[in-house]
């Protein structure tokens, strides 16, 4: 419906052949050029990187969205309308972060985003931590505005996927992306099914500590590896180009020492 009426005359005109037989092999050369300097310029390191960062963003999302109704029913004695409340407030605000930050976006980058919700992820963690610590102890009512701001930054880090797959697609070569994507995904979603087995099986005052100390051990991890790769997080164009340019001058030299030939 919102397809330029004339969109299979342009595709015929870009698609057409070359006359000339030597640019094409130029232009083949330059591109392939290009896409060798996009791998060289993205070490591997950065990529696994984004990975890691994907399993820890899903996982402080996932063990503490499951403490949060139990820790509402059985320590501060909320209702089910409440608990829902809780959940409604995390969608409603991850959505709003969405909005915000693909308006943002166009100013900032995607890394920029990403370290942003990488550090402030640790507040789940502390927020699970403390209702560890006084288990055993009557906790107020008040108690429930934690488990609110701990939903709520939950749901704001429900914005990292969608960065995390929007950097890969630019630091990855394009002939390889379904591969890159789709293994997100997998580790988002082996992740999440991690994170409730593990939430499940340590739902008691000392294993609920030693989750969040070993949470807190990846989240630290995962930020010194973020801060050490976070200037490879970037497209090198400028590196590209100058690839790029050596390489047409090499093609130049080339078709100006086969020129002879056509000549005969």
């Amino acid at each position: 419906m919102f397809l330029p009426s004339d969109l299979a005359e342009s595709y015929e005109a870009e698609n057409q052949p070359s006359i000339d037989d030597t640019d094409t092999d130029s232009d083949c050369e330059i591109n392939e050029s290009k896409s060798r300097g996009t791998i060289i310029a993205c070490p591997p390191s950065a990529v696994f990187c984004l990975y890691y960062l994907t399993f820890l963003m899903v996982i402080i999302c996932t063990v503490p969205y499951i403490y949060i109704p139990l820790l509402a029913k059985y320590h501060l004695g909320l209702g089910l309308n409440q608990v829902k409340l809780l959940y409604l407030n995390s969608s409603l605000f991850g959505f709003i972060v969405l909005l915000i930050f693909s308006f943002l976006v166009e100013r900032i980058s995607e890394k920029n985003c990403i370290a942003f919700n990488a550090v402030s992820s640790i507040v789940p963690i502390l927020t699970t931590f403390y209702f560890a610590l006084f288990w055993e102890n009557d906790m107020p009512v008040n108690a429930a505005y934690l488990l609110l701001v701990s939903v709520l930054f939950i749901g704001a880090q429900f914005v990292n996927f969608p960065m995390i797959a929007s950097l890969l697609s630019k630091l990855t070569p394009a002939e390889g992306a379904s591969f890159y994507q789709s293994l997100a995904y997998t580790v988002g979603h082996a992740t999440i099914i991690l994170g409730r087995i593990l939430a499940g099986a340590t739902f008691h005052r000392i294993l609920m500590m030693y989750t969040c100390f070993f949470l807190t051990i990846c989240w630290l991890f995962g930020l010194i590896w973020l801060s050490i790769e976070y200037k490879n997080l970037e497209k090198d164009e400028n590196w590209i180009e100058t690839n790029a340019s050596v390489k047409d001058s090499s093609v130049g030299v080339s078709i100006k020492e086969r020129g002879p030939k056509f000549e005969n």
